[in-house]
């Protein structure tokens, strides 16, 4: 195994989901593969981000 793949998730890992959640969005919105999305696709895109972000600072908040 990776030595690197052992390390404990820290606080700025999540931070960096979070990012990369909220980046992705953007770019997925932007620039949809195949066809665009409607005003309904996105909307449901926007909140399932918002509650995995809203899981992950909860995360975050439980960490010593």
């Amino acid at each position: 195994m990776n030595k690197n793949m052992s390390r404990e998730i820290t606080k700025g890992d999540i931070f960096g989901i979070i990012d990369y959640l909220h980046d992705g969005l953007d770019n997925y919105i932007d620039n949809p593969v195949g066809r665009p999305y409607d005003d309904d696709e996105i909307i449901n895109i926007k909140e399932w981000v918002q509650r995995c972000c809203v899981w992950l600072n909860q995360q975050i908040k439980e960490m010593p």
